[in-house]
């Protein structure tokens, strides 16, 4: 929860930007013009993900914590480029209520509920190494650009006003994915990629406390992504697949930001926190 203090005067904020979203769609649309049959794949994709998210104090005392399950749904869209290259666009949304536990910004605790979405974005690209290198064993080098909105609505409980929430962010991330099983009608794989957070960005709206929307930039971290995966070939076009994938992210706190209200004036800051993201996937794949 954002820490919100009584203090002076105003300084001017800036509204979120949401241009990076459409860029990610935009420049991966023209590799789809005039491609032939059995190179396009369209895949919805099903999700159930464990989401914990942690706030720390500047003495890395945890302020707060939210913990739940989020079921989730998503497209993605693959162009097989040629046997070197493939690219891909993905996007999902998850949402529900999870548990939040912490404290107030006077030191209650609190115990309530926070209503949850989280939209993703991402161009995809993935490189073949075993034809590229000649290798034996397929090895596939994987980069991805994304973008991603959170939304977070902490809920009122009794005396304690609730608390609304947008995270906005960039996404990079470069790894390895390795077939490390292959059958006639299935394989299986692992990843591991290096994450890093662009430009993350926070509105917390301060209006039914009697200020404005408040825009902070928080600090860009680097994270981590694992995953194991398996595809079942049930016939040349039509694939089913799985997967478990564990993420985990940081932001940097804020710097104070000064805001003016009708009676008094206060001092907003976001604090560190970090995300971890446990999905469970399951996918049905057709070939065109």
């Amino acid at each position: 929860m954002t820490s919100l203090r009584f203090e002076q005067p105003n300084q001017s904020l800036r509204p979120i930007g949401r241009g990076l979203c459409g860029f990610v769609f935009i420049a991966a649309l023209p590799v789809s013009a005039g491609v032939s049959a059995s190179e396009v794949s369209l895949s919805v994709d099903s999700y159930y993900r464990h989401f914990l998210y942690r706030e720390y104090s500047t003495d890395d005392r945890k302020l707060n914590q939210e913990k739940g399950w989020l079921p989730g749904l998503g497209l993605t869209a693959g162009y097989v480029v040629n046997d070197y290259l493939k690219l891909s666009l993905r996007a999902d949304l998850s949402s529900g209520m999870i548990d939040y536990l912490g404290q107030t910004n006077f030191g209650v605790g609190l115990s309530t509920q926070t209503d949850e979405r989280l939209a993703r974005y991402a161009t995809v690209a993935e490189v073949n190494l075993s034809k590229w290198l000649h290798l034996s064993t397929r090895l596939w080098w994987q980069s991805q650009l994304g973008w991603n909105e959170w939304d977070r609505d902490i809920q009122a409980k009794g005396i304690v006003r609730g608390l609304y929430e947008e995270y906005q962010w960039g996404q990079a991330s470069t790894g390895l994915k390795w077939e490390f099983l292959s059958r006639t009608n299935w394989t299986l794989s692992a990843a591991a990629h290096l994450t890093y957070v662009i430009n993350p960005e926070i509105m917390v709206d301060l209006r039914p406390q009697g200020y404005s929307e408040v825009f902070l930039d928080l600090e860009e971290k680097p994270g981590w992504l694992a995953s194991v995966s398996g595809v079942y070939h049930l016939s040349q076009t039509l694939h089913v697949s799985a997967a478990i994938d564990y993420e985990s992210w940081e932001f940097g706190a804020s710097e104070l930001v000064v805001v003016s209200g009708k009676f008094a004036n206060a001092r907003v800051r976001e604090p560190d926190s970090e995300s971890q993201l446990l999905s469970v996937s399951l996918s049905l794949s057709k070939w065109f």
